[in-house]
């Protein structure tokens, strides 16, 4: 799987009763790109139990805290805000394990071939293209034969062609390949990816928001759609 979540897909995830208790628990009240992403994540792992999940970037892990009978992993470092020693002096819980490290780092801490699920949202768009090809193939390390990676990746998208995103793109698919991962589903993005009418979106309002957050993006924000990246893949 990968292409742009569409609402048929994030209105059918919200439709299964699962997510919707999960989605309960996130403390995520506001509705905005992320409550797609966690729906679109959830609507995979929801309903998993006896499974080792790994969430990489976690922070405080809204959507992990959620996954309970599960062995949990967080992969992040404890800096930012948000991130797992931060976030309002609100911890990890005792029972995960949780790795100071970044997947592309090939960390001890981390065992090969230990993953049933490694799951992402909101995190692979701040990684430099230069660095995707260790994420990927740090990925394939730690993920068991037949695992499953679920990402949920934000993308700004506009009526027209866009460089930054064909190659982004692009590198998405060279390094999956070369990892030796594969989609789940073939790709289903027509090329060049340009904003549609079908795809989920960020509210105007939670753009304006995050504008306050991050002031240099403000003028894409006031010309480009907020959209996510749904990928879904498996180690055979």
């Amino acid at each position: 799987m990968f292409e742009i979540i569409s609402k048929d897909l994030y209105w059918g995830a919200l439709d299964d009763p699962s997510v919707e208790q999960s989605l309960d628990r996130t403390s995520r009240r506001n509705i905005c790109l992320k409550h797609i992403q966690d729906a679109w994540i959830l609507s995979k792992l929801s309903n998993v139990v006896g499974s080792r999940i790994l969430e990489v970037g976690g922070g405080f892990g809204r959507v992990l805290r959620t996954l309970d009978n599960n062995e949990r992993w967080n992969l992040d470092k404890p800096a930012g805000q948000g991130r797992t020693a931060s976030n309002n002096r609100v911890l990890m819980p005792k029972e995960y394990n949780v790795v100071h490290s970044f997947l592309g780092e090939f960390s001890d801490d981390v065992p090969s071939d230990n993953f049933d699920y490694v799951y992402s949202i909101s995190v692979m768009e701040h990684i430099p293209i230069s660095d995707l090809k260790s994420f990927f193939e740090d990925h394939y390390r730690i993920l068991k034969t037949g695992g499953f990676g679920y990402h949920a990746i934000d993308f700004y998208l506009g009526n027209s062609e866009l460089e930054n995103v064909e190659n982004r793109l692009d590198a998405y698919l060279q390094c999956i390949s070369s990892a030796g991962l594969r989609f789940l589903d073939p790709p289903k993005i027509a090329r060049p990816l340009t904003f549609r009418t079908e795809f989920a979106t960020n509210p105007d309002l939670t753009m304006r928001y995050w504008n306050e957050i991050v002031p240099k993006l403000a003028g894409g924000r006031a010309r480009l759609q907020s959209v996510s990246l749904a990928m879904a893949l498996t180690k055979d």
